[in-house]
């Protein structure tokens, strides 16, 4: 493969959001699910709007009402639960196992766009499919004399669920993502994801508990700046470049940015001391493999 700028953006994509998963992770120590979800969407709520205004101008209401609602709906479904099913996951399972389970994403969204967008579904992709979940399957079985995940099946259950409502949202938003207004499409997603947890925060205790998770003085707060406008932010831009510049191969795109499985994998051995097992290693590249087998054909 001869790698252009479009697949240097879509690795570098990978390698960012592994960074910002290991970040995640040793946040995740010391803030809820809740908090650090509403966090890293008001960041990137926050960051996207100078970026969104350089490139494509006032484009917020160039979007029809129609989409508009279809956008903060698919938000609301695709960022605001699945991110928080996400970093439950990510508590209880761990950085490297939660990476596999993400590539269960690939199999979800090609049955939300045969169920919404009656796209055909074909032989290759069920194969594909069954091939990632059973390399997830493989994966989530602690090795012998390793210690099993205190709470691994709920942990299993809530990653599931991230994945299929992360695909169901992105499914929703398919069809009114114009290229011409991605960068407001993306902000009108991101608001979808923090208005409702905005409104949350008027419930009685809710407001003092989020400015008390915040006051804490063991919160590790270059690691949760870094991982989200730095790791994250970065990510968000260079997968929507990497899908830009390869729109005639995004099965390109699609298999290289799924290789922050692989790169999590090594962070979390390295950072976070999570045993690199064998099972884990062969349900990575089995899973890895079902994705790019669903990509090339």
């Amino acid at each position: 493969m001869n790698f252009d700028l479009g697949e240097w953006c879509a690795l570098s994509c990978a390698v960012l959001w592994a960074w910002a998963t290991i970040s995640f992770r040793i946040a995740g120590a010391t803030l809820s699910p809740f908090h650090l979800n509403l966090f890293k969407n008001l960041s990137l709520f926050t960051l996207m709007i100078p970026i969104a205004w350089l490139v494509e101008g006032w484009g917020w209401n160039d979007i029809s009402s129609q989409d508009q609602f279809d956008l903060l709906l698919s938000g609301f479904i695709g960022i605001c639960i699945a991110d928080f099913l996400y970093f439950a996951a990510l508590n209880r399972l761990g950085a490297g196992l939660n990476s596999i389970l993400a590539c269960l994403y690939s199999p979800f969204v090609i049955l939300f766009s045969f169920i919404f967008l009656q796209e055909q579904l074909t032989t290759a992709q069920t194969i594909g499919a069954a091939v990632i979940i059973i390399g997830t399957f493989l994966a989530s079985f602690p090795a012998k004399g390793s210690e099993r995940p205190k709470e691994l099946l709920t942990g299993l259950a809530l990653g599931v669920a991230a994945m299929i409502t992360m695909a169901w949202g992105i499914v929703l938003a398919i069809p009114v993502l114009k290229a011409d207004s991605l960068f407001w499409a993306i902000e009108l997603r991101l608001l979808g994801g923090i208005g409702v947890a905005l409104l949350l925060l008027l419930l009685p205790g809710k407001a003092k508990g989020l400015a008390r998770a915040f006051r804490q003085k063991n919160l590790p707060w270059k690691t949760l700046l870094s991982g989200t406008m730095i790791a994250a932010f970065a990510a968000l831009i260079l997968w929507m470049k990497g899908f830009q510049l390869l729109a005639d191969k995004p099965s390109i795109a699609a298999v290289l940015n799924q290789t922050s499985t692989f790169f999590t994998l090594g962070l979390a051995a390295l950072f976070l001391r999570e045993r690199l097992t064998l099972g884990k290693l062969a349900g990575a590249a089995l899973a890895f493999g079902g994705v790019c087998w669903i990509a090339v054909n």
